[in-house]
């Protein structure tokens, strides 16, 4: 239906379908732009964990996974940033 609205003339074409320019959500503080999928999680792990105090127990119940998950994503993410150094 959006499409009948959208068209200019009587055929839909794909230049009616045309949507503006995707500049994506802004960007968390603390992280670029264009952050990748694992930069998001790291980021939004820390806080959780920070927002709970560093009980990695509440953090996990608060993300929606168990503590060993968020356990070896700690680890992961940790031993990563070390040895970037």
């Amino acid at each position: 239906m959006r499409a009948v609205v959208l068209a200019r003339g009587v055929d839909v074409t794909a230049a009616d379908l045309a949507l503006p320019p995707d500049h994506g959500a802004p960007a968390a503080p603390g992280l670029p732009e264009r952050a990748t999928l694992a930069e998001l999680e790291k980021h939004w792990i820390l806080t959780t964990l920070e927002r709970h105090g560093g009980s990695q127990q509440e953090a996990a119940d608060a993300l929606g996974i168990n503590r060993s998950t968020l356990f070896r994503k700690l680890r992961k993410y940790l031993v990563s940033n070390r040895g970037s150094s």
